[in-house]
């Protein structure tokens, strides 16, 4: 049988896909400030030009990488806090992924994106791009939040629009402790913690 040819485009995404898994292998291995260009085009098989043709530096191929993990992670989190997870079931299945089981999971983009956030404090140019993938992510997490609110008259507790603000600093503060000390973290102080933010939602 004879191989379909690929068209430009489908060629040139293919290479890019290399490109990024290529990416995801030597930022694991290396960090972000220590990889190179160069070892990413090394180990996805093509030159250096390749890289710069599809991603305009370093940093890009990176920010690429983030997006996804961040919006798998949001997916996750999204998971967590819809209606339904407060069903027996899916209580039982939250268990089965507790904070710390995913902690250990996503321990190396994590790490990764704790390495990039360091960085981007020193690099304004990364600080704008990483600030409004963040303000993205706090907008979408408002936005499911505001439709768990109990409408309920007189109902006080902690602004709508703050708990997107702590939700990622608490599991960002989390990570950081948990992979200085490890197994020193309460497996259920995240769900803890959350299940009091939330019940104290206001509007």
């Amino acid at each position: 049988m004879t191989r379909k040819r690929l068209s430009r485009e489908e060629s040139r995404l293919q290479t890019r896909e290399r490109l990024l898994e290529a990416a995801a292998e030597v930022f694991s291995r290396e960090g972000f400030e220590a990889a190179s260009v160069d070892e990413v085009a090394e180990e996805a098989g093509f030159s250096k030009g390749a890289v710069y043709s599809n991603f305009a530096s370093k940093e890009e191929l990176f920010l690429t990488l983030l997006d996804r993990h961040l919006e798998a992670e949001l997916k996750n989190v999204t998971s967590r806090f819809t209606q339904s997870s407060r069903d027996e079931d899916a209580e039982a299945g939250l268990e089965e992924r507790s904070f710390t089981t995913e902690l250990e999971k996503n321990r190396i983009w994590n790490v990764l994106s704790i390495e990039f956030l360091l960085y981007a404090m020193r690099h304004p140019s990364a600080q704008q791009q990483l600030a409004v993938r963040y303000r993205a992510a706090r907008n979408e997490l408002a936005v499911l939040l505001r439709g768990m609110v109990q409408s309920e008259d007189g109902h006080t507790g902690v602004p709508v629009e703050y708990l997107p603000w702590a939700l990622l600093a608490l599991g960002t503060g989390l990570a950081l402790q948990a992979y200085l000390e490890p197994g020193a973290l309460p497996a259920d102080l995240y769900s803890t913690v959350v299940g009091r933010l939330l019940d104290g939602m206001g509007k």
